[in-house]
């Protein structure tokens, strides 16, 4: 998959399912200095992830500063021909004040074993 890059930033979309819903995400960031990746709640909300009354709200912190998240599974993500079943996704609010639908963290790329190649701009699976 093509990475495109904006205000110096690398973007890819990510393909969510749940619940026999599908949704694609263009403003998806690839951040690997983020343990975790995290999508909107609006855009979960769509995939009917719903808050519950035994969520554990935890608090994480970035160089953007600190961010209130909610962990879920969610039963498909696909970024390029990487897939994953059954994952843990973070969900928050977001608003960091310029357009992203998620933050695509370390714990995706690593459990994928992604491949990001920066001399032709794209990620995927290795070899």
């Amino acid at each position: 998959m093509k990475i495109e890059v904006k205000e110096g930033l690398p973007y890819v979309s990510a393909k969510l399912t749940h619940h026999g819903k599908t949704i694609t995400l263009n403003n998806v960031v690839i951040d690997t200095g983020s343990a975790s990746t995290l999508f909107r709640t609006d855009d979960l909300l769509q995939l009917g992830i719903l808050f519950a009354s035994d969520d554990v709200v935890e608090q994480v912190r970035g160089i953007g500063g600190a961010e209130t998240v909610v962990a879920k599974r969610i039963e498909m993500i696909e970024v390029g021909g990487l897939y994953l079943a059954d994952f843990s996704v973070d969900m928050g609010a977001m608003n960091y004040g310029f357009a992203i639908d998620g933050l695509l963290g370390f714990d995706f790329l690593q459990q994928t074993g992604a491949v990001i190649d920066l001399s032709v701009m794209e990620i995927g699976a290795s070899g």
